[in-house]
């Protein structure tokens, strides 16, 4: 309690006066730069609207030679239409090169195999696309743990990433992470499909890297998809450890022809159980304006699979390192198009065009003819 009577200020007074004034002067100073911040984010956000419109207006080879900037540029693009396959390699300025089989990284399209090795596993009785994920795992024990069904379509509320990589982390992490049991915001997340490898792992009794090369090449009949081990013509490979628990999420390398061809299983819904995968399992609210203006909407998710409604195209991408992919079909018109490229792409400025762009692009004209 202060007993100052003197009508003068007492010390504390002074004190917040003091404080209250140098709060005023740092205020003051703060105010130019966050003005100077504010205008330089309106100025960027415009710049990149600017882009993506002038980016929309492009014909599809405008965009393949915007993307083919550097000499070692190889961006391979097949479509499967009609039960055809035709591809055409692409290099610097997008001029065309020999036809030739070149072997890419395709990311995150490595999920959509993992989804369907345990699509298979739910054909064979092995699973339930309801099952909670402490049937398979050796968890501590909790009221709840998220099921198939919502990991394959990332409403499990698992972040995109958790620290830690190899598959003792992996397993270790998701007995800390405690969920509600309910569906969650739509949150793309490796660290979902990390957990479905190791579901996989416990139902088939082998380690996943053993298990999907040998599904795709008893499968599908793919010899030149595997876990990425190294080689291949194009260099700058990632290979992920050994016991890395991220194989799951985005760690295959395929060729052209190979993945046309497994375009043209999912056209055909060969095996059966690949049509199960395209259908709408939940809707979503991920599109933005500059999403729709791209052709890349997503309004749905099946199985791993991003639906657009809008434009009935089921599609994928993915992006790891020097490599960018895409593949995305049409089932009622039959059509499919694949574009695989062997550069880093900037998806937020874009100083040089993603797959999904140049492959939405060239299907959504397919569409039309």
């Amino acid at each position: 309690m202060d007993n100052n009577q003197s009508g003068q200020p007492s010390q504390k007074q002074s004190k917040f006066k003091d404080f209250i004034e140098k709060g005023k002067e740092e205020l003051e100073q703060e105010r130019v730069p966050l003005t100077i911040l504010a205008c330089a984010v309106l100025l960027f956000v415009g710049f990149v609207y600017f882009r993506i419109d002038r980016i929309s207006k492009m014909s599809f080879e405008e965009m393949v030679s915007f993307a083919a900037k550097k000499e070692q540029t190889k961006i391979t693009v097949g479509i499967v239409q009609n039960g055809k396959m035709i591809y055409t390699v692409y290099g610097k300025e997008g001029r065309e090169l020999p036809q030739t089989e070149h072997v890419y990284e395709i990311a995150s399209i490595t999920k959509t195999f993992t989804a369907a090795l345990l699509f298979k596993a739910i054909d064979e009785g092995k699973a339930k696309l309801d099952d909670n994920i402490d049937k398979y795992l050796d968890l501590p024990d909790k009221s709840y743990y998220p099921t198939l069904r919502r990991l394959v379509t990332h409403t499990s509320g698992y972040v995109p990433e958790y620290s830690g990589d190899s598959k003792e982390q992996v397993l270790a992490r998701i007995g800390q992470v405690s969920l509600k049991d309910r569906d969650y915001s739509f949150n793309y997340s490796n660290f979902g499909f990390a957990v479905v490898g190791l579901v996989l792992e416990a139902i088939y009794g082998e380690d996943y890297e053993v298990l999907i090369n040998n599904y795709v090449k008893d499968e599908f009949g793919l010899l030149n998809t595997k876990v990425n081990d190294g080689s291949g013509d194009l260099g700058n490979y990632q290979v992920e450890k050994s016991n890395s628990g991220q194989k799951p999420a985005g760690s295959l390398t395929s060729t052209i022809t190979d993945l046309m061809l497994y375009a043209k299983m999912q056209l055909e819904g060969t095996p059966k159980y690949l049509s199960q995968m395209h259908e709408p399992i939940v809707e979503i609210k991920a599109g933005m304006r500059e999403s729709k203006k791209l052709n890349t909407r997503i309004n749905a998710m099946g199985a791993s699979w991003l639906i657009d409604t809008t434009n009935n195209i089921a599609w994928h991408d993915g992006t790891m390192g020097k490599y960018n992919s895409y593949i995305g079909f049409d089932k009622g018109r039959q059509i499919a198009v694949i574009v695989l490229i062997n550069t880093s792409s900037d998806h937020l400025i874009l100083t040089s065009l993603p797959a999904s762009i140049i492959g939405a692009k060239l299907l959504a004209g397919l569409q039309k003819n």
